[in-house]
């Protein structure tokens, strides 16, 4: 006769009403998950597009205000207009030679100041798969003459 033990010990019967429960777990917390991992991740890569979009259009309200007649603004000590063809033209190019997938709008105001905003599109990855289409994300930046040490770029 064997020992009772032997074979790993007496063996322990599951109760009926539990079979299966484990699978009803699986089921509700895959999806959970993988959404979760979605939002993480898609929405990460959305802060990443959303600062490229902001360091773009630094970047090109700089390049815009260089348009600047800078002679006459030294001579006279006041601001002279940016022309407003010569700042766009001078942002969107330096965007489109950049990143040529970007849309740019550049706007001058009073007192010599340029206004760029870039939108760039995103495209989720995990999201995606799961019907979240594709967002478009907007940054602006404003660029004015630098007299001294002041900060010549602002962004929102």
């Amino acid at each position: 006769m064997q020992h009772p033990l032997a074979n790993g010990g007496p063996r322990r019967r599951r109760p009926r009403g539990e079979r299966g429960s484990a699978t009803v777990w699986l089921l509700l917390l895959v999806p959970a998950l993988v959404f979760a991992t979605g939002l993480v991740v898609d929405g990460g890569r959305a802060i990443a597009v959303r600062q490229e979009a902001i360091g773009l259009a630094s970047q090109a309200a700089r390049a815009a205000i260089d348009q600047m007649d800078l002679s006459g603004y030294r001579g006279s000590g006041g601001v002279r207009p940016v022309a407003p063809g010569a700042a766009q033209s001078a942002a969107c190019t330096w965007i489109s030679e950049h990143r040529p997938d970007a849309r740019c709008a550049a706007t001058t105001h009073g007192q010599g100041r340029v206004e760029v905003t870039v939108t760039l599109t995103f495209r989720p990855v995990l999201l995606g798969a799961a019907g979240v289409g594709e967002r478009a994300i907007s940054a602006s930046a404003q660029a004015r003459p630098a007299v001294g040490d002041t900060e010549e770029v602002t962004a929102p």
